[in-house]
């Protein structure tokens, strides 16, 4: 019985430890990739702004076999695909910031912003993630990094690579 006691309070204490530092993780994650493109700023942007030529340059949409069905929004700020969507929510002169979802309902929201670099342009693009209090949810974005941060390259290779082509 003694055992048992022992046992039940070490797993407390271990729980509450996990829960304390937890609460020292924030509960957002920023991933951010930046590229140079040899275009200018308008140029990119305007390509951005309209999602209709992601298909072109983006790996997730432009894997999609021939048969499967996209659908644009009509006004041309939302893109779907099975249960993917990605929807532009503002632009400025410099910034595009869109929400992507996946089939399992999780937003991800992201902006690529922009800036004139000398004859180039640099395009920074960066996804932030929110999640909930739970220890869980908090510790799985310490790899936040390594789990997005490899998309955001090839996103950005294949749109410097389109853009630079065309």
């Amino acid at each position: 019985m003694r055992q048992l006691k022992v046992i039940a309070l070490s797993l407390l204490v271990l729980s509450l430890l996990v829960l304390g530092f937890s609460f020292l993780i924030p509960s957002h994650s920023r991933v951010s990739r930046a590229i140079n493109i040899r275009k200018p700023r308008q140029h990119i942007k305007m390509e951005l702004a309209q999602l209709q030529h992601w298909v072109q340059w983006h790996p997730f949409l432009k894997k999609q076999p021939p048969g499967k069905s996209i659908q644009y929004g009509t006004d041309n700020r939302q893109i779907q695909i099975d249960n993917y969507s990605f929807t532009i929510n503002a632009e400025t002169d410099s910034t595009i910031q869109f929400t992507a979802v996946n089939p399992a309902g999780e937003k991800m929201n992201s902006t690529i912003a922009i800036y004139n670099y000398g004859d180039s342009s640099a395009v920074n693009w960066y996804s932030e993630v929110k999640v909930k209090w739970y220890p869980w949810e908090k510790f799985k974005t310490i790899f936040y990094d390594n789990m997005y941060g490899p998309t955001l390259d090839s996103n950005l290779v294949a749109l410097k690579k389109y853009l630079e082509n065309n």
